[in-house]
């Protein structure tokens, strides 16, 4: 009886990863990659992944006044930088080693938005430094600008989104939710500068309930990659998507087939 997660390459001497084995482990369809890299050096995705997850987590939580939270972050302004920045960093630069475009491109973009948060709600940036701007981060000037910048943080994740359709369903699910939290947390943000506090707060507290659901499937996922990675007897599903929705190349293939014939 052979063994359908493990097929053998064309050597017949080696054991490569299966296409959805691949996928789990790197959120990345398989990619054709010169060298033996991925046997080096260990899988950057789950650091990349947790990092992500114990920066927003916490956000959205303090985002819909969980326990008597407030400041939209301010307190956990550290994990933006050694998680949700830093992390995310080091775990697009591992992708980009091993060639990885998809997560490289995520890691780097979502690690560097949490650096560039991060810093912003830094007094010592001017944009949070009250002898700038009086009002701090609530500044309507400063309000407006986060507002903007969230809201294009969801068409790159709308965009995102979009490539993980051929990666597997708690990723697409994770992106789906994500990219409509950031937009609704940037309107919120505009709603704010215009002084309508009713709306501000009515839309701040949807995108952290919307942020909450989207990092339940990132956990998910998390897990997933840790029992993956580990090489654990027991495996969850993560429905593979990469089967599904076939490649370019894989559909130019097709068609050459039924030109022949």
């Amino acid at each position: 009886m052979t063994d359908n997660s493990l097929y053998r390459k064309d050597t017949g001497t080696s054991i490569a990863l299966s296409p959805e084995q691949f996928e789990r482990l790197y959120l990345s369809p398989p990619n054709a990659v010169r060298g033996n890299l991925r046997k080096t050096f260990s899988n950057p995705t789950p650091l990349g992944i947790a990092g992500l997850l114990l920066a927003i987590t916490p956000l959205t939580c303090e985002l819909q006044e969980w326990g008597g939270s407030y400041g939209n972050g301010v307190a956990t302004l550290a994990t933006y930088y050694f998680l949700g920045g830093m992390c995310s960093e080091l775990a697009a630069i591992g992708n980009f080693i091993l060639g990885n475009t998809l997560p490289t491109t995520f890691f780097g973009i979502y690690g560097g938005f949490f650096l560039a948060f991060g810093f912003t709600m830094t007094p010592s940036s001017g944009a949070a430094n009250k002898d700038v701007f009086p009002k701090g981060p609530e500044d309507p000037g400063v309000m407006a600008s986060l507002g903007f910048f969230a809201i294009f943080m969801g068409v790159f994740t709308f965009v995102i989104m979009i490539g993980s359709l051929r990666t597997n369903l708690p990723l697409l699910l994770t992106f789906s939710m994500l990219g409509p939290t950031f937009v609704i947390f940037g309107c919120s943000r505009l709603y704010g500068a215009q002084g309508d506090e009713k709306m501000l707060k009515t839309l701040q507290h949807a995108a952290g309930a919307l942020g909450f659901a989207s990092i339940c499937t990132g956990w998910y996922l998390f897990l997933a990659e840790i029992l993956a990675g580990t090489d654990f007897p027991i495996q969850v599903p993560i429905f593979d998507l990469s089967q599904r929705v076939p490649s370019a190349t894989e559909l130019s293939k097709r068609k050459r087939i039924v030109v022949d014939a």
